[in-house]
């Protein structure tokens, strides 16, 4: 008997609740620390670009075990997986929250992010298993609906907390979260586990994997510390990553059970899609923590309000989004998909007017319409890229795609962290160029600035000072949304490079089953 006939449906309403809170926990976490960057790297002495690592480093450690979890699900079972999961990222959370140090806080974060990564996928395999095949689209919508809320709750949620409460308890609150979802699911669905058995892991290829992944990261993420290539560290770690890497991609090719299926490659939508997804979350995801990071830096908003700009983007989506996976066939994928690219181009054009006199709905405004992008993009862009892939081998593909996306969200962080602060420099350099008493506007300036609100001498030029920093970085800013609305733009020539199959009648088309 199907698991979806033995459950009653009292059983599957509080089965549903509890691994819905299962998958809330991480995608909250992945948007509630944004906003409170600048607190934690206050509190714990360090600069705000240090700062970062508290997503990166969770972010990567969280992509690194994604193609694992199918190992895992065979050696220890879905269920118990997912309940183990759960809990020790409440144990993690809780350990996050007493750190007295960056690099404290950053070593739980990786065990956080090692603990859950597999709390997504294993979320929505739970979810398909316990509705029956007529009702798979109330699963999906009720997933997407779950994943949603992190967008668009994560960041006033840890604005708030921070202001109220300070910054550690945004991973308390996951711990009385993370203990019921466990223990819940498990008294629920303990009778449904899948059978168990040992399986041989790949581990050279594993090592490799970790060790060429953590090198790159690190490498990002330290580079413009550093000075790039003028530091020994950062070329060692460039040389290991490439080393690494290069040797991984040859032994998995040839291995005959790898961490990783790169044959999936073969493929070209497979290949056009995770090309597509990164750049996409390359640019999205890293306008999610500068724009809360220059709000904060520059508007002197609190980290509730920043929290705020970023809100918008899951009210259209949340309503979106069970809805997608029913009405994408009326069209070709690509044009959804086409649509939300358009929308994402046109909201980072919108998004490059800003200025440091911004209004707050200048700043969030543009968020609604990514939104509606994002309930266009995701669904479509992954039924497109998997399309043709055998029904057995689909895990192991939405495994690896996940992993491209979850990946390339923590490079766009670093990567935008570093053409913020190099483009600030430049910036700064260019301005200060002119700010000299040779040039009129200098001098006419300091007279305003004394006839207007009565400061001269070195407060009138601390002033100015302060002026230039602010403008320097609002300038570098948009240029990353230039960057961000042409890249979109660019992408949609690359769409139609797709293959898509011949569109079947309405009547007879199911809704997708995707797999995060």
């Amino acid at each position: 008997m199907e698991v979806h006939q033995a459950i009653t449906p009292v059983q599957r309403f509080f089965a549903t609740f509890f691994v819905g809170l299962g998958t809330l926990l991480i995608t909250l976490d992945q948007f509630i620390a944004n906003v409170s960057i600048p607190s934690i790297s206050g509190e714990l002495g360090v600069s705000q670009d240090q700062g970062a690592w508290v997503i990166t480093s969770f972010t990567v450690a969280n992509a690194i075990m994604v193609p694992l979890t199918g190992w895992m699900t065979t050696m220890i079972g879905r269920v118990r997986l997912f309940c183990l999961a759960t809990i020790l990222f409440a144990i993690t959370s809780w350990l996050c929250g007493l750190s007295v140090s960056m690099p404290m806080l950053v070593f739980f974060r990786v065990l956080q992010g090692l603990a859950s990564g597999g709390l997504i996928p294993l979320s929505q395999t739970l979810l398909m298993l316990i509705f029956p095949p007529e009702k798979k689209g109330v699963a999906i919508g009720f997933w997407g609906l779950v994943v949603m809320i992190g967008p668009a709750m994560g960041p006033v949620l840890g604005g708030w907390i921070t202001d109220h409460y300070g910054w550690a308890w945004i991973f308390y609150v996951n711990v009385p979260i993370g203990f019921m979802a466990g223990i819940f699911t498990y008294f629920l669905l303990s009778r449904f586990e899948s059978p168990r058995k040992k399986v041989p892991i790949d581990a050279i290829g594993l090592g490799l994997f970790v060790i060429g992944i953590s090198s790159l990261q690190v490498m990002l993420d330290k580079g413009n510390d550093l000075d790039w290539w003028r530091s020994h560290f950062i070329v060692t770690l460039t040389i290991t990553s490439i080393v690494s890497l290069s040797f991984f991609v040859v032994w998995e090719l040839f291995h005959p059970t790898p961490v990783i299926d790169l044959s999936f490659f073969k493929s070209r939508n497979f290949t056009l899609g995770s090309i597509t997804t990164s750049i996409t979350m390359l640019f999205l995801f890293g306008s999610f923590i500068l724009v809360p990071l220059w709000v904060q830096a520059q508007l002197g908003y609190t980290p509730l309000w920043a929290g705020y700009t970023l809100a918008p983007i899951g009210v259209f989506a949340i309503f979106l989004f069970p809805l997608v996976g029913l009405i994408i066939h009326y069209l070709d994928l690509r044009i959804w998909i086409a649509i939300s690219f358009i929308l994402f181009a046109l909201t980072f054009f919108w998004f490059s007017s800003l200025n440091i006199d911004a209004t707050f709905w200048q700043i969030a405004g543009p968020r609604f319409f990514q939104g509606i992008g994002f309930a266009l993009f995701y669904i479509p862009l992954t039924t497109i890229s998997i399309e043709g892939i055998p029904e057995h081998r689909m895990p192991s593909a939405a495994g690896l795609f996940s992993f491209i996306r979850i990946l390339f969200i923590s490079i766009g962080v670093t990567f935008s962290m570093t053409l913020w602060i190099r483009g600030q420099a430049f910036f700064q350099s260019r301005i200060v160029e002119n700010v000299i008493p040779a040039n009129p506007a200098y001098g006419e300036y300091l007279a305003d600035l004394q006839s207007t609100i009565g400061i001269q001498g070195r407060t009138a030029d601390a002033f100015l000072n302060e002026m230039v920093i602010n403008q320097s970085y609002t300038l570098s800013l948009l240029d990353i949304f230039y960057l961000s609305a042409w890249s979109f733009i660019a992408l949609l020539f690359l769409l139609f490079t797709f293959k898509t199959k011949k569109k079947e009648p309405l009547a007879s088309i199911e809704t997708p089953q995707i797999a995060e």
